[in-house]
């Protein structure tokens, strides 16, 4: 039986989007979908779920099946995906996408690629739909499903620093272990995908096995420069016109947690007449950013994936 999905929880767009990705017989990361047809994940991911080295270079044959599921709506429901030839990046020690490259010294951090988008053999299950994405914002926490997509190892971070190719985020909350790889970064705030998890750091070298202090993510603007053949679906295309409005009006009102009252205090010098006219063309905009996400959660909850 799948488990429900309650249209107030705040992840329930994420949980609509989750991957499973497994080998013959348990979850070993995660992805998240696209589109009803494409997800992506990280390369090391499915080189793990075929049984190869995690630095494997050679592209998966199309013959060659990854296995899948969405816990969340079908979790009894076995998927098929194969690797999309031409979107295909594997872990590289150069800069240079699409370079042919060499795999990344044991212990370098960061390193390049590590990204691949699996072609489903038949769309996506009913209740599904494709996540929407945003650019991450730090210190805005977000959170990761390990691999089978239960709740309990949730995963909880805070990024730090954007250092591209990757994000660097601060572990506030739960234990990072293998199975987090190629799962998506969910702001609960924002109700947006903002990376996937690629790998960790212990934070003290002689502390609890497991115990990550530090955990490194692929952003969207490293995905997009990796794979720029890949279809224009960082949102749901029933949404894209929404959350594009959501990041404009994040670049316009980077403070918009500010109450009136305290930005016009700092204002105070200004002359009084300029002084209206700023309160005049401000005030409007918790009410923009609040219509925005009226729109957004609609879309999500009721427009078909």
């Amino acid at each position: 039986m799948s488990p429900a999905l309650s249209d107030g929880s705040s992840d329930a767009a994420l949980h609509r989007a989750f991957v499973s990705v497994r080998d013959v017989s348990r979850p070993v990361g995660a992805g998240v979908l696209l589109t009803d047809r494409l997800v992506l994940t990280c390369a090391h991911v499915v080189n793990s779920a075929l049984g190869r080295d995690r630095f494997e270079r050679s592209t998966p044959p199309r013959g060659q099946e990854i296995r899948l599921r969405l816990p969340h709506v079908a979790a009894d429901r076995d998927l098929t995906g194969r690797v999309v030839t031409a979107m295909w990046r594997p872990p590289r020690s150069e800069p240079v996408a699409g370079a042919a490259g060499t795999p990344p010294p044991a212990g370098m951090l960061p390193y390049h690629g590590d990204l691949a988008v699996l072609e489903l053999d038949e769309p996506a299950p009913a209740g599904a739909e494709p996540a929407p994405f945003l650019t991450h914002r730090d210190r805005n926490e977000v959170i990761a499903l390990w691999a089978s997509g239960h709740p309990l190892p949730t995963l909880r971070a805070v990024p730090r620093v954007s250092a591209p190719p990757w994000i660097a985020l601060d572990v506030v909350g739960g234990t990072v272990a293998e199975g987090f790889s190629g799962g998506p970064l969910w702001d609960r705030e924002r109700q947006a995908v903002v990376g996937l998890v690629v790998a960790a750091h212990v934070a003290v070298p002689d502390g609890p096995p497991g115990r990550a202090g530090t955990v490194y993510a692929i952003g969207l603007p490293s995905v997009e420069a990796e794979l720029p053949a890949l279809p224009p679906v960082s949102v749901p295309m029933s949404a894209r016109g929404v959350q594009r409005l959501l990041a404009a009006l994040e670049r316009l009102l980077p403070s918009r947690r500010r109450s009136w009252s305290a930005s016009s205090g700092s204002r105070r010098g200004s002359a009084g007449g300029r002084r209206g006219r700023r309160r005049t063309s401000t005030r409007w905009w918790p009410w923009l950013w609040a219509s925005a996400g009226a729109y957004r959660n609609c879309w999500t909850r009721c427009t078909p994936g």
